[in-house]
């Protein structure tokens, strides 16, 4: 009498001929290509739109003025209610328009002898000393410019409380000032003053000057 095998509660009995096929393990038919595991291309997930949310205004929702938390659009360089620079508040505020023409006024008659002469003119008539004076003062300014330059600034800007950053925020050196205020205000002024109008239409208020130099006009309010 042949002995039974008694099969445990984990065992099972093979047939002959039969072929356990472990878990990772496949069956691969005659003639069926395979492709290495190391081979095969996932496609990658949808890419997740991170952008922050915008509101009615156009503005992103999440982007804020650090002084006043007002909403601004991307991109923005001041804020579009304090005038403040966006990136470091302590540098200073949007000049106006109107301030900017006042310093530039100024600036362009001091240095040309414009006012000092029709200030001293009056009082050194017959004197043959006006136009002595005159160019010494006007030097004298000259000299007082190409030294503020160094600052960011101009005489009658400084006067006025305002300094010419680059758009990173720093004070204009003095290579930057010269360019501004010398090739690049006179091709502003030369095409029937359009450079000089842009100062009016511009978001930041700059002028033909301003933009090829990479230049702002601040107030600075501290001083």
């Amino acid at each position: 009498m042949d002995e039974e095998r008694v099969v445990g509660p984990e065992e099972r009995v093979v047939e002959p001929e039969e072929r356990v096929v472990e878990p990772e393990e496949r069956v691969v038919e005659p003639g069926e290509r395979t492709v290495p595991v190391d081979r095969i291309r996932v496609p990658a997930p949808p890419a997740v739109d991170r952008s922050p949310m915008r509101s009615s205004r156009g503005y992103a929702a999440s982007l804020e003025c650090p002084r006043c938390a007002t909403p601004h659009a991307r991109g923005a360089v001041f804020c579009p209610s304090c005038r403040s620079y966006l990136e470091a508040p302590d540098v200073g505020k949007l000049a106006t328009p109107k301030r900017r023409l006042l310093a530039a006024f100024l600036d362009s008659t001091f240095r040309d002898g414009g006012l000092i002469g029709s200030f001293f003119g009056p009082l050194l008539i017959g004197s043959g000393r006006t136009q002595a004076i005159v160019r010494v003062l006007s030097t004298a300014y000259w000299g007082l410019t190409l030294y503020l330059w160094t600052k960011g600034t101009t005489p009658a800007k400084r006067a006025l409380d305002m300094d010419v950053i680059r758009e990173d925020g720093e004070p204009a050196g003095f290579l930057r000032m010269a360019f501004r205020e010398t090739i690049g205000k006179a091709i502003s002024l030369a095409v029937l003053g359009l450079g000089y109008l842009s100062v009016l239409l511009d978001r930041n208020h700059q002028g033909w000057h301003d933009k090829m130099a990479g230049t702002f006009v601040v107030l600075d309010e501290e001083k």
